[in-house]
């Protein structure tokens, strides 16, 4: 907890996003550490810029991506997956993984 702490206080003086007001949770699996951000728990929507805050391990909280879902829909339930640059994957084994951990 202390870790977010300080990257809140730092994203915060960075203007870009303050993680205070973020309710996520970090899960590893094979050498990997994703940050699931639950939409339905949170009122940021997440953007590149936001992601690459988020990702930073000096800046933000640090982490290989973010899983963010559940996303529900008319055909079922999606989560997105975003790399640490701010772009979008097609998909992530890893992340699939974490992803079900989370849920």
């Amino acid at each position: 907890m202390d870790k977010e702490k300080d990257a809140a206080n730092r994203c915060s003086k960075r203007r870009i996003l303050c993680v205070n007001y973020i309710q996520s949770k970090e899960i590893k699996t094979q050498q990997n550490d994703y940050l699931v951000f639950d939409p339905n728990h949170n009122e940021l929507e997440l953007d590149q810029a936001n992601v690459k805050m988020i990702c930073d391990r000096n800046e933000g909280l640090g982490a290989d991506g973010v899983l963010e879902g559940p996303i529900l829909k008319e055909d079922g339930m999606h989560v997105k997956v975003w790399n640490p640059d701010g772009s979008e994957s097609e998909t992530s084994g890893n992340g699939v993984r974490i992803f079900a951990k989370y849920l």
